[in-house]
């Protein structure tokens, strides 16, 4: 049973998650910290203090940047710098990812209230209100037309593009009676593209829309779409930046004339762009998996 008064009780935890980072795709798929990182968590924080930077708190969740137990006595810069967040991408158990909208205004709205003489009030200072305006109806003179509306549409809605240049342009679409009809992004925050792979692509008479049936949507994984092109494509052109220090991109197709140098069936090129950086030994790791 509940014992009598604990309401009047005051609240003694809130609940906190690690700020700007994310279990890593590659590892989790699910979303949730592995074994390795909650151990690698008991085995620095367990009956030790530390301190907490707080980023923003939203919805009574409070979004922080933990910093090391030997944190509390350093004056050093360097060692105030060495989160627990840092170090868990640097074990390769996170990724770097932008908060979400309502917890990067929070945090905006905190750094202008700790930076102006006036913080405490701004800290407090309610939000606007907003007045109500009534709008007349139109008679029905006016409403000689009709209008065919479309929606409603979540803004978290995933659209699709085709990647190669032959079919850049189209609109894409999903049978209607697939599972993957409507896809709704789970990471919005997330810039990275994830890739669907149709088993049968039918095109309408107009030429101008693909429809895919037996579709898989690919794990979420940051640089799978490239990866996965890049190993089972014929020819491969890589793109480097203006300064020649990291690529930005590839052509992939069946290559190009040795003499000519123009290309064999451009139309079905893919031309990519990289979201994530790629080193020399990842390049090396899909030579040996191509050959």
């Amino acid at each position: 049973m509940v014992a009598w008064g604990i309401k009047d009780e005051p609240e003694m935890a809130i609940e906190c998650v690690l700020s700007e980072i994310q279990p890593l795709t590659l590892r989790n798929p699910n979303g949730t910290w592995s074994d390795g990182a909650i151990t690698i968590f008991k085995n620095t924080f367990t009956a030790k203090s530390t301190i907490a930077q707080i980023y923003s708190v939203v919805g009574n969740v409070m979004s922080v940047n933990l910093l090391l137990p030997e944190c509390l006595n350093a004056c050093e810069k360097s060692v105030l710098e060495n989160s627990f967040n840092k170090i868990l991408i640097a074990e390769g158990y996170a990724e770097q990812v932008d908060e979400p909208y309502l917890s990067r205004d929070n945090h905006m709205s905190r750094e202008m209230a700790f930076n102006s003489p006036d913080s405490l009030h701004l800290s407090f200072a309610p939000e606007p209100i907003e007045e109500d305006i009534d709008i007349e109806s139109p008679s029905e003179k006016e409403c000689r037309s009709k209008v065919d509306l479309k929606g409603p549409k979540s803004p978290l809605e995933m659209s699709f593009y085709s990647v190669s240049r032959k079919s850049q342009g189209m609109d894409i679409n999903v049978e209607w009676s697939s599972v993957n009809s409507v896809l709704l992004d789970t990471h919005p925050m997330d810039p990275h593209n994830r890739m669907l792979v149709g088993g049968f692509i039918r095109q309408n008479k107009a030429g101008d829309r693909l429809t895919l049936r037996n579709t898989t949507l690919i794990p979420g994984v940051h640089g799978l779409p490239a990866l996965i092109t890049m190993v089972f494509a014929p020819r491969v052109q890589l793109r480097t930046d203006s300064n020649r220090t990291h690529l930005t991109g590839a052509i992939c197709g069946l290559g190009c004339d040795p003499q000519t140098k123009k290309p064999y069936h451009s139309e079905n090129d893919i031309e990519l762009t990289f979201d994530t950086k790629f080193e020399l030994s990842d390049l090396e790791v899909v030579s040996k998996t191509r050959y």
